[in-house]
């Protein structure tokens, strides 16, 4: 009985210990990047009295049509850059309108050095601080949001002091991130910018999945009204989150869903004992014709093959999970292969030295039995 204790606490800190490397070389975070949307950074001239998010998802959830008016006041006329937008936020069809009239962006000089004493003084307040003009923010759902005054797009227009209408409309690209077995596809948009105006206003959203048939969630919470299934509208008087994200989860069969909910560990749990059975019926049935051998091949040669199929077991229960998912499985990325090539040598040994010494037991038994 002592000895049938050692061999399965032996078997037991393997089983940790792998299931610590399966851990390991699970999908980690790899996203391939689309577009993120996000607002525009105000001159400290011009409030914000309502925003109008409009976002249309079209078709097969692959790209959407942003639609944002912007009901500013501007406490000053003449010549000026109301609104600075992110050059790399938007996929393209982008268009502006001031008022009913459209114009057109261009970029920001690279020469550029300071916005002292330019046309851009009117930001001092958000790009004047720190070393080069730069900022950086970190956003509610883990994305650097890192932009530098040269990153920005902008336009000149002559308007008087009061209020006006700036309509923006542009194609987004969908967000799908692999961060896990199953594909997210999302759609975002970063509000953070407006924690660098004068003030809010209020945000009226409204998002158009009606040409969609699959289920989405927002991180929004419940609509005022109509629903997700076709338009659902909100209404906030203050920021609801600092980026708004609408996500998609493909479904997924019954197979790869059993998988998944079983998980890595146990997945390496169950493959780890069944093989260990195995190789045990194939030793005692190998030793029972070669009572005399000092040690037979299914010792030598499942010394290797068991603790291979082992520490491979998280990699296994990834390629069979992605086979069931198909298009929507993630993408295997991490520290696993490195983990692997450093434990795989001490767990021959370990095994090895487990099963010579179940071998020896088997050798006595036989020999005790036969006539």
């Amino acid at each position: 009985m002592n000895r049938l204790k050692s061999i399965l606490v032996l078997f037991l800190l393997m089983a940790v210990s792998q299931g610590a490397i399966g851990n390991m070389a699970q999908p980690q975070y790899l996203e391939q990047f689309k577009t993120i949307s996000g607002n525009p950074f105000l001159s400290e001239f011009v409030d914000i009295t309502n925003e109008e998010l409009h976002i249309k998802i079209h078709p097969g959830f692959e790209s959407a049509t942003y639609t944002i008016k912007y009901h500013i006041y501007s406490a000053k006329d003449g010549l000026q850059i109301p609104l600075l937008f992110i050059a790399s936020d938007y996929a393209s069809d982008f268009t502006v309108k001031i008022d009913g009239k459209e114009i057109f962006l261009i970029p920001i000089p690279k020469e550029l050095g300071s916005i002292e004493g330019t046309k851009f003084s009117d930001f001092l307040s958000i790009f004047g601080k720190g070393e080069n003009n730069n900022y950086s923010t970190s956003e509610q759902i883990d994305l650097d949001f890192y932009v530098t005054l040269r990153d920005m797009l902008y336009f000149e227009t002559d308007i008087a002091t009061g209020a006006h209408t700036i309509e923006i409309s542009y194609k987004a690209s969908q967000f799908i991130s692999q961060d896990g077995l199953v594909k997210n596809y999302s759609f975002r948009y970063a509000l953070s910018p407006a924690l660098y105006w004068k003030s809010f206003g209020t945000l009226d959203l409204t998002i158009d999945a009606s040409e969609f048939e699959e289920a989405i969630e927002t991180n929004v919470g419940e609509s005022n009204s109509g629903s997700l299934a076709g338009v659902a509208q909100w209404q906030f008087a203050e920021m609801p989150v600092e980026v708004l994200n609408i996500s998609y989860s493909p479904p997924i069969n019954g197979a790869a869903k059993l998988l998944i909910n079983l998980g890595t560990v146990n997945f390496t749990y169950i493959l780890g004992f069944v093989l260990f059975a195995l190789h045990l019926f194939w030793m005692y049935s190998y030793r029972v014709k070669n009572i005399n051998a000092k040690i037979t091949f299914p010792v030598v040669a499942g010394s290797f093959i068991v603790p291979l199929f082992f520490a491979l077991s998280g990699f296994i229960h990834y390629y069979i999970t992605s086979i069931f998912l198909g298009e929507h499985a993630g993408t295997l990325y991490g520290s696993g292969y490195f983990y692997l090539a450093l434990t795989y040598p001490f767990m021959i040994i370990i095994y090895g030295l487990l099963i010579w010494f179940i071998d020896l037991l088997f050798k006595k038994n036989i020999n005790t039995n036969t006539p």
